[in-house]
């Protein structure tokens, strides 16, 4: 079931988290694997930043994070989440902003979210292309 988290998930997360952080870690190092990479003009999709800092130090950098909570290895993304996370990247995208869309390898969660993100700008597109810009549901 989608957005329940089973105690086995909840366990087995917990106790893979550091070695798979660290395999991820190791993968960047030997491979063609980068960290992140910038996907469009607003979204960079990349894994766990390792910057040790509070939120109200990355507030002071002018830095605005929006958690989406998601279970590793076994959950994903609830539809609700997906919607909050694709318009709080078209709300800063509105301002020239980048959007940094993580978890913990880049590679599961974050990136359906950018995918979800793609797909709208796609539909956007095609609707506006086609003159009929109130179509865009």
């Amino acid at each position: 079931m989608i957005g329940r988290i089973t105690p086995l998930q909840s366990v087995a997360t917990r106790v893979l988290f550091y070695p798979t952080l660290l395999y991820n870690v190791v993968m960047e190092k030997v491979s063609s694997r980068k960290w992140y990479d910038r996907i469009d003009e607003t979204v960079i999709l990349g894994a766990l930043p390792f910057r040790g800092m509070s939120d109200k130090q990355w507030e002071s950098l002018g830095v605005e994070q929006l958690r989406l909570s998601t279970v590793d290895f076994t959950g994903v993304p609830s539809l609700e989440n997906l919607q909050k996370g694709v318009e709080f990247v078209h709300r800063h995208q509105e301002k020239g902003h980048s959007v940094y869309i993580h978890c913990k390898a880049g590679r599961f969660r974050s990136a359906t979210m950018v995918a979800t993100y793609l797909i709208g700008v796609s539909v956007i597109k095609q609707v506006w292309l086609k003159g009929d810009p109130q179509n865009i549901i």
